[in-house]
C-alpha cells in the first residue's frame, strides 16, 4: 500500500525532530531505544556508520537540528587533538569510532575500532551539510572550516606514500564491512579501506567547492588538489564491483556499505555521471542483495536503497524498502537493527531500534523523487513504475531553496514551484518524456533548464506536460 510509505516518511520526520538534543543526540545512542539496556555499547557516544549517513536536515527536518550536534563535536576538539598525537603520533584531529561518554576520547581499545579512521571525515561532511542547508557563512568560516582543516590535516599526515606514488591507509578498518578471510587470517587490522579514500575525497572536494563558490580564502587549496591526485583508484573486485579493502576480495555477504558513500555524497556517481563508476556501484548493490541479503541489517539496506535511487533504479529501491518494512519494522514502525523474522535477529543478542534506518528510509524515498547535486535539481530521477501520482510540499533543498512538486502520470501534468530564501542560481533536470515546459524552450532529448536565477523571497513556477 503506497500509504505505508507516506506513514514511514512522517514517522521518520518525527523521530528526527525528537531525537536530537544538545546533551544526547540519539542519532548515535542505541541505549534509550534498545530492548536490552545493559548492553555494553548502549551508551556509546557515536557510531561512524551513522555519521556517514548524509544529513536529513534539509529533507525531513530543519537545519537548526544539526547545530547542537556540530557544536558538541567542536567542544571536544582538544580530545580529538590528543587522540591524533597519542594514538598515531600525528597532527590534526582524530575522531575515534566510538567516543567515551562525555569526552572525545576512545570508548574502545579494540584493534579494529582504533583502526577505524573515518569518523573525522564523516563529521566534516556533516558540517558541510549544515552549511549548505543553513547558509550560515559566519558559522562555517569561524567554526566549521577550522575544524575541518584540522581533520584534513590528520589525513595528510596519516596516509603515506606507497607503490607508484599512490597513498596508503594503514591500519585501516571500515565498520560494517568485514572482508572474506578476515577471521581466518586473524591479523586484526586492514589496509586501505575503500571507504577511507571515498569519504576523505568527498570532504576535501566539498570544502574546495564551498570555498570557491562563496569566495572563502583557502590558502592550502593547491596542496589539497595535489593531495587528491595521489589517492588510489577505487578498488574493484574480479566481478567489477566496489571492493571494501584493497588487499582482500570483497565479501558480498557482508553488510559493508560505506564504500558506496560517494554515490550519494559527492554526486560524482549517479545515473548521469561517470558510467564506469556507476556500473561498479550498481554491481556492488546487486551482489549484496542477491548473494548476501540475510547478512544485511536495516541500516545497510537503507543505504543500498538510497544508492539504488541515486543510480536511477527506482523499482529496485522500492523493493528494498518493502523488504525493510516486512522484515525490520517493529509494530510501531520504528526500524529494528536486525531481521526479526529469522535467526539473524539474535546474532548479537540485542535487536535494538535504529533511528538512522528510519531516516535512511525517508531519504531513499525522497531521493527517488527529487535529488540535488552541485546546484542541479533532478526531478523524478528514479520514480518507480507503480507510482502514478504524488506530491511533495515544503521540501528543503540546499542553498535556501524550498520546492513543491505535484505530478499525475494519467493526465501527464506536473507543477513545480521553487522559492528562494536567498539569491541563488541553479539548474533543473527533468526526465525523458517531457513534451513541453510553459514559457521555456527545452531539448526533448535532454530536458534541462540551466542558469535559473532567483532573488531572495522570490519563486519560479514550472508547468510541465509529459
Amino acid at each position: 500500500d503506497p500509504l505505508i510509505f507516506e506513514k514511514m516518511f512522517y514517522l521518520s520526520k518525527y523521530l528526527y525532530a525528537s531525537g536530537v538534543s544538545a546533551l544526547a543526540p540519539t542519532w548515535f545512542v542505541t541505549g534509550p531505544w534498545s530492548y536490552y539496556y545493559a548492553s555494553d555499547s548502549a551508551l556509546a557516544g557515536t557510531s561512524t556508520e551513522l555519521m556517514a549517513m548524509q544529513s536529513l536536515a534539509g529533507m525531513i527536518g530543519k537545519a537548526d537540528k544539526m547545530l547542537p550536534l556540530i557544536e558538541a563535536f567542536d567542544q571536544l576538539k582538544d580530545d580529538f587533538k590528543k587522540n591524533a598525537g597519542r594514538i598515531y603520533r600525528s597532527a590534526g584531529y582524530m575522531i575515534p569510532q566510538q567516543l567515551a561518554v562525555g569526552t572525545g576520547l576512545p570508548a574502545s581499545t579494540k584493534v579494529q575500532d582504533l583502526s577505524t579512521v573515518l569518523a573525522g571525515a564523516c563529521v566534516g561532511n556533516l558540517m558541510c551539510d549544515y552549511f549548505m542547508y543553513s547558509q550560515d557563512l559566519k558559522f562555517f568560516k569561524e567554526t566549521s572550516l577550522p575544524f575541518i582543516q584540522e581533520v584534513i590535516n590528520f589525513y595528510t599526515k596519516y596516509f603515506y606514500e606507497g607503490e607508484g606514488g599512490k597513498l596508503v591507509s594503514l591500519p585501516s578498518f571500515a565498520p560494517m564491512g568485514v572482508p572474506a578471510g578476515y577471521e581466518s587470517k586473524n591479523i586484526g587490522v586492514m589496509r586501505s579501506a575503500t571507504a577511507d579514500f571515498t569519504l576523505v575525497r568527498a570532504l576535501i572536494k566539498r570544502v574546495i567547492d564551498i570555498c570557491l563558490s562563496y569566495s572563502i580564502a583557502l590558502p592550502e587549496i593547491v596542496d589539497l588538489q595535489n593531495f587528491l591526485n595521489r589517492f588510489p583508484p577505487v578498488a574493484l573486485t574480479e566481478s567489477g564491483a566496489i571492493a571494501e579493502y584493497a588487499d582482500f576480495k570483497n565479501s558480498p555477504k557482508s553488510a559493508g556499505v560505506l564504500q558506496l558513500f560517494d554515490s550519494f555524497g559527492t554526486g560524482e556517481v549517479s545515473r548521469a555521471g561517470n558510467a564506469r563508476k556507476a556500473s561498479a556501484h550498481l554491481k556492488s548493490v546487486l551482489e549484496k542483495i542477491n548473494d548476501g541479503i540475510f547478512s544485511q541489517n536495516s541500516y545497510s539496506l537503507g543505504v543500498l536503497a538510497l544508492v539504488s535511487a541515486r543510480l536511477g533504479q527506482g523499482d529496485a529501491c522500492y523493493k528494498i524498502l518493502k523488504y525493510m518494512i516486512s522484515s525490520f519494522a517493529s509494530k510501531s514502525l520504528v526500524m529494528q537493527q536486525f531481521d526479526h523474522k529469522n535467526m539473524s535477529a539474535i546474532t548479537l543478542g540485542d535487536n535494538y531500534f535504529n533511528l538512522a534506518s528510519n531516516e535512511l528510509f525517508a531519504k531513499a524515498l525522497l531521493s527517488s523523487l527529487v535529488s540535488e547535486s552541485y546546484g542541479v535539481i533532478s526531478i523524478l530521477p528514479a520514480k518507480p513504475t507503480w507510482l502514478k501520482e504524488g506530491s511533495l510540499t515544503g521540501l528543503q533543498l540546499e542553498r535556501g531553496l524550498v520546492l513543491d512538486l505535484f505530478f499525475d502520470d494519467e493526465k501527464g501534468n506536473m507543477l513545480i514551484k521553487i522559492k528562494a530564501s536567498k539569491q541563488v542560481t541553479f539548474g533543473l533536470a527533468l526526465f525523458k518524456g517531457v513534451k513541453r515546459v510553459k514559457g521555456y524552450e527545452i531539448n526533448l532529448e535532454n530536458p534541462t533548464i540551466d542558469n535559473l536565477s532567483l532573488q531572495s523571497g522570490k519563486s519560479l513556477t514550472f508547468e510541465i506536460k509529459y
